[in-house]
């Protein structure tokens, strides 16, 4: 089943898009609250594996289990954005989290952000999110169950995403 054409997206809205993306990242890493709460809409949803619901109880998630966690960096690369109609699109983000344990191990996770993106009074904000794991450093601080598992065919959950706003 073919995407959707990713041509209607202007540079403008991928780059305001990329941003957020971004900030989440950066957010994340350094513990920002505020950063990371201007990444989502009010009612946003999470699907980090180990936590579902509300991105707001997520956020206030991963930033207890991220205390006291001296060294941890999320980068994205591959960034996929598709159109889905007026003020939606839906993004596929790779991410690559390094983190170092307490034993001094680095630590490292790799997936991607499924989302859905909705513009709101301007401004583009995460509405609902997918995390997948494809892969975690075994027993050094990445619990892997509960996270989706891309697949290299339609049944991986991108399509599902991808279908939901056809």
């Amino acid at each position: 089943m073919p995407l959707p054409s990713p041509t209607s997206i202007d540079v403008t809205t991928r780059l305001e898009i990329l941003d957020v993306l971004t900030r989440f990242c950066r957010g994340v890493d350094r513990h920002d609250r505020t950063l990371l709460e201007s990444c989502y809409h009010p009612g946003a949803t999470d699907d980090h594996g180990i936590y579902r619901g509300e991105a707001k109880g997520f956020i206030d998630w991963v930033l207890g289990a991220t205390e006291g966690i001296s060294f941890m960096q999320h980068t994205i690369t591959n960034h996929l954005v598709l159109g889905a109609g007026d003020g939606v699109v839906t993004t596929e983000t790779y991410y690559h989290a390094r983190t170092l344990g307490a034993d001094g191990e680095l630590a490292h996770a790799f997936g991607r952000y499924l989302d859905r993106f909705e513009r709101r009074d301007g401004e583009w904000r995460i509405a609902q999110r997918l995390c997948t794991m494809e892969h975690a450093t075994p027993n050094l601080g990445y619990p892997q169950e509960g996270f989706e598992r891309g697949s290299p065919d339609a049944s991986d959950p991108s399509f599902a995403l991808i279908d939901s706003v056809r």
